[in-house]
């Protein structure tokens, strides 16, 4: 009996031993998603942004312009048919396209575009694409060309960093630009499919690496690597859900990982390791915005939008969905800012 009480006391003992420790440890920290502001953008009143201000740009339907992250909208511009934003430049322009008056984000006058098309604005970066489709040229601050691309294959993709511009076409060969003189320092083809064409396509800053979707019948995610003038293919995949219309190839901030967009799935290719992950999606992606620790996907379906929401860890923590005629998402810092027809909200992101 006294060694049967023993061995109950030790079993407490140990119970309560174990309890405390694990007990002790912190619970899994969680997002959480708290609102802080929302503003209408259909008639807004204008501040003057403050010295230093991020200054973060929007289109929703014909209403356009900047706003900063406390919620102030700085410039304001009718949009009734075409524009182009980026930081830095705007454009409101019709079907013409011809001397295209361009803006800086705070709505003054910077230029007029000289050569004739469809003007295309990456952070300080001024393109213009020609007519017909296969040619562009880049221009200076002014708007005066600096180089023009003339080609015969007509553009399926365009990406631009600071240094270099990757153009993809439909026959299936991508051209690596530099941005300073309009050499082209790359051509290729990554093939493999029965149909050439490049359907989506992202570039690093430094130009080293080349993401993109492309072909029909044995579509194919290729991801290659420059060296000097030739390509050396590091990662490549074939795609079960074939999309057929242009599809988004995204570098993250960092550059440690890409995703490509699928026809129900996003892919996410992890520079570290080497890791390779599929995650279902709602519908085509948009647009993509990050924080430091979060991935944010737009996603479209006619009126019927959706926010991914993933992990850094490649993992999906969540999404939400709602309607709009138009929307947008941007981040800044570990905030969310989610444009849903003529508002904007602001969300901020904490883990805790």
């Amino acid at each position: 009996m006294k060694k049967k009480i023993t061995l109950i006391i030790g079993f407490s003992l140990l119970f309560i031993l174990l309890y405390l420790v694990f007990a002790g440890k912190p619970l899994n920290k969680e997002y959480h998603f708290n609102p802080e502001w929302k503003i209408n953008v259909s008639n807004p009143t204008i501040q003057k942004a403050s010295p230093g201000d991020k200054i973060i740009p929007f289109r929703l339907g014909k209403n356009s312009g900047y706003f900063t992250p406390e919620g102030k909208i700085v410039t304001y511009k009718m949009a009734p048919d075409k524009a182009s934003f980026s930081d830095n430049y705007f454009a409101v322009y019709d079907s013409n396209a011809t001397q295209v008056q361009f803006y800086s984000n705070d709505g003054t006058e910077q230029g007029i575009l000289q050569s004739d098309g469809y003007p295309y604005f990456c952070e300080d970066n001024i393109f213009v694409m020609l007519p017909g489709g296969s040619s562009f040229s880049k221009c200076d601050e002014t708007g005066m060309p600096q180089w023009t691309w003339y080609g015969s294959i007509p553009l399926t993709t365009f990406a631009v960093k600071k240094d270099f511009t990757a153009a993809g076409f439909i026959d299936g060969s991508i051209k690596l630009f530099d941005n300073r003189t309009g050499e082209v320092i790359l051509e290729f083809s990554p093939g493999g499919s029965d149909y050439p064409c490049i359907y989506g396509l992202d570039i690093t800053d430094d130009g080293q690496y080349i993401a993109c979707l492309c072909g029909q019948d044995r579509q194919r995610f290729v991801l290659a690597k420059r060296e000097n003038i030739q390509t050396k293919i590091l990662f490549h995949t074939f795609i079960s859900d074939e999309t057929k219309t242009r599809s988004f190839v995204y570098w993250t901030k960092n550059q440690d990982k890409v995703l490509y967009n699928t026809k129900n799935n996003v892919g996410i290719y992890d520079m570290k390791d080497g890791s390779h992950t599929v995650i279902k999606c709602q519908s085509h992606i948009i647009d993509v915005a990050e924080t430091d620790s979060l991935l944010f996907l737009l996603e479209k379906s006619q009126n019927n939008y959706s926010v991914d929401v993933i992990e850094k860890t490649n993992t999906h923590t969540g999404h939400f969905d709602f309607t709009a005629n138009n929307a947008f998402i941007k981040t800044y810092d570990n905030a969310l800012f989610l444009g849903r027809d003529a508002n904007i909200s602001k969300i901020q992101v904490s883990r805790k």
